[in-house]
């Protein structure tokens, strides 16, 4: 998967380089013509001159490269600083974040004792309603004259505690 601006990238920087060796290549083979067929071979002019133009490019490259060294240090500074704000934001969600815990922690805490509470209440209920069922079977079996089924017979374990 290409990114078109990476290529363009790319393709930007290999131009710089063969711009660059070309260059290079013609002023050497400038310096070699004009040595060989002149008589700049012989003085030692050209000489100076190759080393004066030496030392202005290194001048000029010098400043170039300490340039780019300050305005690197200062996106380098900005970076950090936004780095830190990053690092702040993160530790304030995860505080936030910590104490939503906490809170919906206490609140499921709340919920399963009051869902306790509601258990033992319908427990307790359900007791009584079996302890009802059963005595309400034993009066049946001790009387057996009052065993066919009555609406108010079938349904005396539903009435209120």
């Amino acid at each position: 998967m290409n990114n078109p601006s990476r290529n363009t990238s790319n393709s930007r920087i290999h131009y710089i380089y063969c711009i660059g060796i070309l260059s290079a290549i013609i002023v050497l083979g400038i310096t070699y013509v004009l040595g060989k067929d002149h008589q700049l071979t012989k003085d030692s002019d050209l000489v100076n001159y190759i080393a004066f133009a030496s030392t202005i490019s290194s001048l000029i490259l010098s400043s170039f490269a300490i340039f780019y060294a300050i305005s690197s240090n200062s996106s380098f500074v900005g970076t950090i600083s936004e780095l830190r704000n990053s690092s702040k934001d993160i530790a304030l969600g995860a505080a936030e974040i910590s104490s939503g815990s906490e809170k919906i922690k206490e609140v499921l805490k709340e919920g399963i004792d009051k869902l306790g509470e509601r258990f033992e209440k319908h427990r307790t209920k359900t007791e009584r309603a079996l302890e009802r069922i059963s005595l309400g079977s034993q009066t049946n079996t001790e009387e057996p004259a009052n065993t066919s089924p009555t609406p108010e017979n079938s349904i005396s374990f539903l009435k209120p505690f």
